[in-house]
């Protein structure tokens, strides 16, 4: 189905107009795939409003009407024609992304050509351990790791300690956010 640029100019509001000027051949082929994938996704959520939006009207008509034949099906047409534009739109945006997808030969062929530095920073040169120094071990890892474990829990033991005598502002805010971050990750979960 082809969009009618008059046809779009009346239903959609400015936003939406720019987005269903941004599917036209010209300008898909000068967006990034960034851009493309952003766009695709704001189609999509569009489609989906108006398809939600068409299938609420029609509900609502056949209610009105008492379940009769004689339902109006001028209600929602305006809704139905933007529910095919914009998948119109989103369906243009997806197969310029397509086009842009390395084929499976294309990423065959680039994991058996070897790597090479950006040509804009020289590759970093790699250092020698200095002598005496320990190899790096998963032990020593470990110990590493610990060690910074024990110094934020004993950090953490003297900010509370702090709030509890009557901290400054500072340390007060400090405990609340982390109170507002750990809430949110519960939040999140449920």
């Amino acid at each position: 189905m082809a969009i009618n640029a008059a046809r779009a100019k009346k239903l959609c509001t400015a936003s939406e107009l720019e987005l269903v000027q941004a599917s036209s051949l010209r300008t898909r082929r000068e967006l990034t795939e960034k851009q493309l994938q952003s766009r695709a996704k704001l189609a999509r959520k569009l489609r989906d409003k108006y398809h939600v939006l068409a299938e609420k009207q029609a509900r609502a008509a056949v209610k009105k009407t008492a379940g009769k034949a004689a339902a109006s099906k001028n209600d929602n047409q305006s809704a139905l024609a933007k529910e095919a534009m914009f998948a119109e739109v989103l369906e243009r945006f997806e197969s310029r992304l397509m086009e842009l997808q390395p084929t499976p030969q294309e990423v065959a062929l680039a994991a058996t050509l070897p790597r090479q530095p950006k040509k804009d920073s020289p590759a970093k040169p790699v250092k020698a351990p200095k002598k005496g120094a320990p190899t790096p071990t998963p032990e020593l890892a470990a110990r590493k790791t610990r060690r910074k474990t024990e110094a934020k829990q004993a950090r953490r033991k003297e900010v509370e300690a702090a709030y509890v005598r009557g901290g400054t502002k500072a340390v007060a805010g400090h405990i609340s956010a982390r109170g507002r971050r750990r809430q949110a990750a519960r939040d999140q979960r449920n």
